[in-house]
Order: structure tokens, then C-alpha cells, then sequence
């Protein structure tokens, strides 16, 4: 499954927090930005640009934690029961935050897999913080120019621990 979005940040905004007036880097600096979402949603755990997740789990309960948040739309469960699959789309489940999945069917099966849609991060409560430090971590790709290793991309993410999201 594929998704059009756009990237979080315009190139006029990357090009006015790095000082740049020429045009000649925007290429570099859009792939940089795709790359830095990359470290960052890595780095923190949390999706940052729309992405279908899977996520595996043995038993099943009305309500289960996702990983990888926020959890934007739930799009199908797979029930795997020996060599029985059962795929349900037409689910009656509830996102009551950006985590939590309430209203799961209780379902016999060896395990079960969600797959569900988790990404904007930068539509949360922490929009401004999250789009500084996306801008930050450009900054440090930016001015590495490909030197390893980065000390800087690493300060900086260790800056925004507060928001890494810890895997369950």
C-alpha cells in the first residue's frame, strides 16, 4: 500500500533555518528531509509521515497498545489459526487515543496481526517542537555533507528523548 503525502517541511522553510538563499540544494535538501524523517521515526519510535504498520500478537483482548503511534486508521485483523487465515475488514474497533485500539473481536486463533495506518506526528500537540527538531536534524545531515561519524545527529536526537516512545 502507497500513500501521497508531503513532507512535513517546505523547502522555503528548511532553506530559511539553514540560511540558504540559492536554489541550487533543494534537491538535496528534500531528500534530506525524507531521510531525516527516516532517523527520526526510527530514533523516537512514533511515525511522523503516514504508514501502514503491522502489528503481531498471540491472544486476543477488546483492547490492545500499538506500537508505533499515532494510530490513525485500523484497516484490516488476520487471523492465523493453524493453517486456517481469515482476514475481517469490516471491523467495529475504536482508536480512543493515539495507542489504545478498543472494541477488538474476541477471535480463537493461534495469533493475530493489525494493520493499521500510524503517521502526522506533526498534527499533534507537539507540532512545533517536532517541526524544530526535524529542522535540527537537516541541519546536522546538512552541514556533515556525508563525514562520519555524525556527534552532532546524535546530540541532537539524544535532545528530543523526551519524546521517544519506547517499544512495548
Amino acid at each position: 500500500m502507497s500513500f501521497s503525502y508531503s513532507l512535513p517541511l517546505s523547502i522555503e522553510e528548511i532553506k530559511l533555518f539553514l540560511r540558504i538563499e540559492h536554489d541550487e540544494d533543494n534537491e538535496l535538501l528534500n531528500a534530506l528531509q525524507f531521510f531525516s524523517i527516516k532517523k527520526l521515526e526510527a530514533y523516537l519510535n512514533i511515525a511522523i509521515i503516514p504508514q501502514v504498520y503491522k502489528y503481531k500478537f498471540a491472544e486476543a483482548k477488546n483492547s490492545v497498545i500499538l506500537p508505533v503511534i499515532p494510530a490513525i486508521e485500523i484497516q484490516k485483523i488476520v487471523t492465523h489459526n493453524g493453517t486456517i487465515i481469515r482476514e475481517i475488514t469490516n471491523l467495529n474497533t475504536k482508536i480512543i487515543d493515539e495507542e489504545v485500539v478498543e472494541g477488538l473481536p474476541k477471535l480463537l486463533a493461534d495469533y493475530l496481526t493489525i494493520y493499521y495506518i500510524a503517521g502526522n506526528y506533526f498534527a499533534s500537540k507537539y507540532t512545533y517542537h517536532m517541526k524544530y527538531c526535524l529542522l535540527e536534524v537537516i541541519e546536522c545531515e546538512y552541514n556533515n555533507k556525508n563525514k562520519k561519524p555524525n556527534n552532532a545527529l546524535d546530540s541532537t536526537l539524544r535532545k528530543y528523548s523526551a519524546f521517544k516512545r519506547y517499544k512495548i
